[in-house]
């Protein structure tokens, strides 16, 4: 199918764009940096710890608001590091490359021409109500 071998044609030249690249190594240092890898699993323990005592028969609230401050400050302490703000920063500019991208083959199958088709037109960056849907 042709549609498909260019579906594969235009995952490989997203993966050959600059924003792909700079998220990738990002990802790496993160994955990488002891500090983020201990924090993301303390952070994944404590979830788990908190799922499971909220599905308790009888769940302690006040338990559940301390893990849940627990976890808010693990996430700020863990949002100060260097390598995660990159790695979020990267990937914002990842998720709107390929938000367009979308927006282009969504506009495509309503209709609109793919060449021409303008996502994020109507937006107006200080009002979103003018967007017609980011």
């Amino acid at each position: 199918m042709e549609i498909i071998n260019k579906a594969r044609e235009l995952g490989k030249l997203i993966q050959e764009d600059e924003r792909y690249i700079e998220f990738a190594k990002a990802k790496e240092a993160c994955d990488t940096d002891p500090e983020v890898v201990e924090s993301l699993k303390k952070a994944e323990e404590l979830r788990m710890e908190y799922q499971k005592e909220a599905t308790a028969s009888e769940p302690n609230h006040e338990k559940l608001e301390e893990m849940n401050e627990q976890f808010k400050s693990m996430y700020e302490k863990l949002g100060e590091n260097a390598k995660m703000k990159d790695f979020e920063e990267k990937g914002k500019l990842l998720n709107d490359m390929m938000e367009e991208v979308m927006q282009i083959l969504y506009m495509s199958v309503n209709g609109e021409d793919p060449m021409t088709c303008q996502p994020h037109a109507a937006c107006d960056d200080e009002n979103c109500s003018t967007c017609s849907g980011c």
